[in-house]
C-alpha cells in the first residue's frame, strides 16, 4: 500500500510537470542524442553527432546517459551532458529538443512527453543481425508500444529494413543511409578513424603497451534465462592457435553483453595476454583496430565484416539458442567459420583460408542489399538538416 502510494505521488509530480513543459516551445536548433546502454558515448548517435560537430552549424547537443557513465566518457566539450538520474532535466531538455535520436527504445513512452512536430529518430543497434528480435506475438507487441512515438527507422540494408517492419512492427518512414558507426571502417569517410589514437588509447586503459601486438576482440551476446555457462571458450587455446597461425603475438580482448557482464567479469582474471575490455567506451574503436573478431550471435561481427578481417563464430549451444530465439537465417549461410567447442577451435583457426572468407563475405553482403560505404553518418545528418529545417522528406 504505501509503495501505491509513493508511485502514485510520484507519477502525479511527473504528469504535472509534463503539463507545464507543453507550455514551453520547442527549440528549433536543439537535438537530442540517446544511447541507453553502459558504454556512454557510443554507437550510431556517437558518429552522428561527430558529424553534426563536423559540420560545424549551430546546433545544441543533448546527450542522455547513465549516471555512472558521466565521469569515465570523455564527451566532446560543445556536447552537454545529462544523466538519466535527473528525470525532469532529462525530460526538459528531451520535450524542447526538435529532433530526438536513439539506438534503442526511448523508454518513456509511458510519459506521454511528445509534442506536435517533434522528430524522433531510431537508429538501432545491430546491423544485419541473426538473432530474432520479435520471436513472440508478445515481441511484437512489446516492440510497438516501445517505438510508438518513433517517426523514422534508419536502415543499412534491404533485410534490415525488413526486420524492422516485421519484428519490430514499424509501418513509418525507414531511410536505407547506412550504419553511422561503421563509417569508421572506411578509409575514404570522414570518419574514419586513427587507429594509433585508438592504440594508444587501449594501451592506457590497460597499462600495457601493445604496439608490438594482435588484438583479438571476444564479444559474445547474453542468453535470454541468463545463462552463462556457453561462454566456455578456452582463452590460452584460442591465444596459442591464433599465435601459431599467423606467427604473430596476439591479446584477447574480453567484452561481455550488458546484460552479462557482472557474471562474467568475476570470472575474469586480467593477465599478460587476456584483458576485460567490457567497460570500454569505444566499441566500434575497439573493433577498428582488432586484427580477429570472435563472438556467437552477436550483430557485431556483421558491422566487423566490412573490415574485411577474419571473424569466427564460437557457439556452444546453437541448438538450445535456436530454440529459444530462433535465427533469421541459418548461422551456416554466413561467411564465418562455426566452431561448436574447444576441440575444434584450434584446427578451425588454422585451416582458416583468407581468400574463401572474403569471396562469402562480398556475396553475402550483396545478397542482403547492404549500402555501408563510410559515409553513412553524412548521409544521415544530410537528412536530419532537411527535417530540422522543415523540409517534408519521402521515404527511400
Amino acid at each position: 500500500m504505501k509503495h501505491s502510494i509513493i508511485f502514485f505521488i510520484y507519477y502525479s509530480v511527473i504528469n504535472s510537470y509534463l503539463f507545464l513543459l507543453s507550455f514551453i516551445k520547442k527549440k528549433e536548433s536543439r537535438i537530442v542524442l540517446h544511447q541507453p546502454f553502459k558504454y556512454g558515448y557510443d554507437c550510431n548517435p556517437r558518429y552522428i553527432a561527430d558529424e553534426l560537430l563536423r559540420r560545424d552549424k549551430n546546433y545544441e547537443l543533448i546527450w542522455i546517459t547513465r549516471e555512472n557513465m558521466i565521469t569515465n566518457q570523455d564527451f566532446p566539450e560543445r556536447i552537454k551532458v545529462v544523466t538519466d538520474k535527473n528525470i525532469f532535466k532529462l525530460l526538459y531538455y528531451i520535450s524542447t529538443a526538435k529532433i530526438c535520436i536513439s539506438n534503442s527504445y526511448f523508454g518513456l513512452e509511458k510519459y506521454n512527453y511528445k509534442k506536435k512536430n517533434q522528430i524522433f529518430i531510431d537508429t538501432w543497434h545491430g546491423s544485419l543481425g541473426i538473432k530474432r528480435i520479435g520471436a513472440t506475438e508478445k515481441d511484437r507487441l512489446y516492440n510497438q508500444k516501445k517505438l510508438i512515438d518513433v517517426d523514422i527507422f534508419i536502415s543499412n540494408s534491404d533485410f534490415e529494413t525488413d526486420v524492422y517492419r516485421k519484428s519490430l512492427v514499424f509501418d513509418k518512414k525507414i531511410y536505407k543511409l547506412g550504419h553511422p558507426r561503421n563509417d569508421i571502417f572506411f578509409e575514404s569517410s570522414p570518419h574514419c578513424l586513427n587507429k594509433e589514437d585508438i592504440k594508444t588509447k587501449i594501451s592506457e586503459y590497460i597499462r600495457t603497451n601493445i604496439n608490438d601486438k594482435k588484438i583479438v576482440l571476444y564479444a559474445p551476446t547474453f542468453r535470454e534465462n541468463s545463462r552463462t555457462d556457453c561462454f566456455d571458450m578456452n582463452y590460452e587455446l584460442l591465444l596459442d592457435s591464433l599465435n601459431e597461425k599467423y606467427n604473430a603475438q596476439f591479446i584477447l580482448a574480453l567484452r561481455f553483453h550488458p546484460r552479462t557482464d557482472i557474471v562474467c567479469r568475476k570470472k575474469i582474471k586480467n593477465t599478460e595476454r587476456i584483458f576485460d575490455f567490457t567497460h570500454f567506451d569505444d566499441m566500434q574503436g575497439l573493433m577498428a583496430v582488432s586484427d580477429i573478431l570472435i563472438t556467437d550471435y552477436s550483430s557485431c561481427i556483421f558491422d566487423f565484416m566490412l573490415s574485411k578481417k577474419p571473424a569466427f563464430i564460437y557457439a556452444s549451444d546453437i541448438e538450445k539458442y535456436n530454440n529459444e530465439r530462433g535465427f533469421y537465417y541459418p548461422l551456416e549461410s554466413t561467411p564465418f567459420p562455426i566452431i561448436k567447442n574447444n576441440e575444434e577451435l584450434k584446427k578451425t583457426i588454422l585451416d582458416f583460408d583468407d581468400k574463401i572468407y572474403l569471396e562469402k563475405t562480398q556475396k553475402f553482403l550483396e545478397e542482403k542489399g547492404c549500402i555501408d560505404d563510410g559515409h553513412a553518418a553524412e548521409r544521415t545528418v544530410d537528412l536530419i538538416e532537411k527535417l530540422a529545417a522543415g523540409r517534408e522528406i519521402y521515404e527511400v
